[in-house]
C-alpha cells in the first residue's frame, strides 16, 4: 500500500451497486449513495472529487448488510483504509490481504458467499456456483477470457468477455435486462441483490440505462444526478419487455 494516497479518480472505472433501498455509485467527478447504518458512515453519501473534501468513501454493497468499503484521505502520508464487513467471504478477505488491495479493479458481491474480484495488479479470484464457473472458465483456450462478472440474487449473473461477447443467466429475474444487454459493450452494471428486478447499466459509449421502476425511487433519482455530474447521458429506462423510454416520460408521470 502506498504511503501517499493520491487522487487518481480519472483513471478509475465507474462502479454501480444496488441492494434493496441501498445504493452506491462511484464516478470520476462525483460519487454518491445511500448506505446501511451498519457501515458506520453517514447514511447519505456524496463526494465532489473535483472540489474536494478531507476524505472520500468507496463502497461495494453485498447482501445481508455485508459490504466492501475503502476510505481514502485526500492528502498527507496516510494510506487508504479498508473497513469492510465480509463475514461470508472468508477467501475474499484473504485475497484482499495477500494483494494489499485498496480499491479493486472489479468487485461483485453475490449471495451465498459468491463473489468475483480483480485486484489492481490484475490478479483474480472468484467463488461462483459450480455451473456458473463451468460456463465461464471451463472452456477451450480459444474462447475469449472473461473481463467482468456482475452478480445478482438467485445466482443470476452477467459476464462479459474481453471480445465483448456476453454470458447471461438471469433465472427468470430482472425483466428486460437480457434484451437490453444486446445493445452494446458494458462498462459497469448492477443488479439489485434483494428484489430481482432493479438494475442499471453503464455503456462504453458514455450512456446509461436503468429499469423503469428505479426512477420512482431514491436510487433512480440519485442515478440521474450521478449521470449528470459525471458526463453520462441517461438515455432511457427499460420496462419489463426490454422496451426503452426516455427518463423524462417516467418522471413526468410520477
Amino acid at each position: 500500500m502506498s504511503d501517499l494516497q493520491e487522487d487518481e479518480y480519472p483513471n478509475e472505472g465507474a462502479t454501480l451497486s444496488l441492494c434493496g433501498d441501498s445504493f452506491f455509485y462511484s464516478g470520476t467527478a462525483m460519487s454518491c449513495g445511500r448506505v446501511q447504518d451498519t457501515i458506520g458512515i453517514p447514511h447519505e453519501q456524496e463526494y465532489d472529487h473535483r472540489a474536494g473534501g478531507d476524505i472520500t468513501n468507496y463502497v461495494i454493497l453485498g447482501p445481508r448488510n455485508h459490504y466492501f468499503r475503502c476510505t481514502r484521505p485526500r492528502g498527507g502520508n496516510v494510506a487508504a483504509i479498508n473497513n469492510s464487513d465480509l463475514e461470508d467471504y472468508e477467501d475474499l478477505v484473504v485475497f484482499l490481504d495477500e494483494h494489499d488491495v485498496e480499491r479493486p479493479d472489479i468487485l461483485s458481491l453475490g449471495v451465498n458467499g459468491h463473489y468475483f474480484i480483480r485486484a489492481e495488479n490484475g490478479e483474480e479470484k472468484w467463488d461462483l456456483p459450480a455451473d456458473v464457473s463451468k460456463k465461464l472458465f471451463a472452456k477451450p483456450t480459444s474462447i475469449s477470457p472473461v473481463a467482468s462478472v456482475w452478480l445478482g440474487c438467485g445466482d443470476a449473473f452477467v459476464a462479459q468477455r474481453k471480445d465483448g461477447t456476453k454470458v447471461v443467466e438471469l433465472n427468470g429475474q430482472y425483466p428486460g435486462l437480457e434484451a437490453t444487454l444486446e445493445k452494446g459493450s458494458v462498462v459497469s452494471m448492477a443488479m439489485n441483490l434483494q428484489d430481482g428486478v432493479g438494475y442499471a447499466v453503464l455503456w462504453a459509449n458514455g450512456t446509461a440505462q436503468c429499469e423503469v421502476g428505479m426512477l420512482r425511487m431514491d436510487s433512480g433519482k440519485a442515478l440521474v444526478r450521478w449521470c449528470a455530474a459525471n458526463g453520462v447521458a441517461l438515455e432511457g429506462v427499460v420496462d419489463g419487455c426490454g422496451d426503452c423510454k426516455h427518463s423524462s416520460e417516467v418522471t413526468a408521470s410520477t
